[in-house]
């Protein structure tokens, strides 16, 4: 939340600045890629570190399923991982990379997605839902213009989950889709 106040002042004295100087506002949110980017072993802060040994024996043997392609087998333990931590950001990025060798694309955006949302890595460059819903409202209670960079990525992603082919890395696109993106 520290990080969203944060985002929120500066957008503040940002519009504050181009409004003295005559300036236009154009805002957008952000996108990135979702599906090579692993998340840290990031846990909740209710997480009872009790379960320790349960979950590395649990991750051990999700790991070992995946890495020989028992998707169902790899997708029921990572999910036991998840609802043990209630919700690890690690273990949700590598369900969605299962679902996605199951061929439930939808299922595995949705993991993605939590996954990047719960991720701690603050020096990673993300596309936070948060972030860009603190955008959009912003924009909304301002009268400011937003493009939705998120939305169009989406929407030429396969499967509506952003990955290597938009994306050279976490967040910088590849030429095509800069130009989509109107970049």
């Amino acid at each position: 939340y520290e990080l969203l106040d944060s985002n929120r002042s500066h957008l503040k004295t940002i519009l504050n600045l181009a409004a003295r100087s005559g300036s236009k506002v154009l805002l957008c949110t952000a996108t990135s890629n979702e599906q090579d980017q692993p998340s840290g072993f990031t846990f909740l802060d209710d997480y009872d570190s009790k379960n320790d040994n349960e979950f590395k024996r649990l991750r051990l043997k999700a790991n070992r399923k995946f890495a020989v392609g028992d998707w169902p087998s790899a997708a029921a333990l990572f999910e036991q991982c998840i609802a043990l931590t209630g919700g690890e950001a690690n273990s949700l990025f590598w369900l969605g990379k299962t679902y996605q060798f199951m061929g439930e694309n939808e299922r595995a955006g949705k993991a993605f997605r939590q996954a990047r949302n719960l991720d701690g890595a603050t020096w990673r460059p993300r596309a936070w839902d948060a972030i860009n819903e603190l955008f959009l409202t912003f924009a909304k209670d301002n009268g400011i213009a937003i493009v939705d960079l998120d939305a169009v990525s989406r929407s030429i992603s396969e499967g509506g989950v952003p990955g290597p082919q938009q994306f050279l890395d976490n967040c910088h696109p590849t030429f095509e889709t800069a130009i989509h993106l109107g970049l």
